[in-house]
């Protein structure tokens, strides 16, 4: 195995695939690309007040996020780790970066089946259209202080 991309959000889900994605980047001596997609809004939708570089600070925030969660990324036995940012739906940037890739790991939320159906869901596209291997880590559970 040569190539695994990994998607995250900064959510529990997104952290839990990156952390199974690095191990497995690790196991494999695979290069790691991490992948996170951002919704840069049309100049028609911006909030009233926004300025013309809106869509650039939205950019640079990603960018720097992105930049951050990488750096902080035990790659020890893991020959190359790319924070990859890319605009538009999270599952197709998956589905675009992903190609040539040997395995391309995703988190899933969890949400319930009407949840799913209505509001879409990345890691249900990317299972059913992927060209590669696709894994999916579940949502953590819950911890519960007593």
């Amino acid at each position: 195995m040569s190539r695994i991309v990994v998607g995250i959000d900064g959510s529990a889900t997104g952290e839990a695939a990156l952390r199974v994605a690095v191990e497995e980047a690790r196991l494999r001596h695979a290069d790691l690309d991490v992948v996170h997609a951002i919704h840069v809004k049309r100049p028609d939708s911006l909030p009233i007040g926004a300025g013309p570089t809106y869509a650039e600070d939205q950019e640079k925030q990603g960018r720097d996020w992105l930049d951050s969660v990488v750096a902080g990324i035990d790659s020890s036995g893991v020959p190359r780790v790319e924070g990859i940012l890319a605009r538009g739906d999270a599952d197709a940037a998956l589905l675009r970066i992903g190609q040539g890739a040997d395995l391309l790991v995703v988190g899933s939320r969890g949400r319930g089946a009407l949840a799913s159906a209505v509001l879409g869901s990345v890691s249900r596209q990317v299972l059913h259209h992927a060209v590669c291997p696709v894994l999916v880590v579940p949502t953590p559970p819950r911890t519960h202080p007593r």
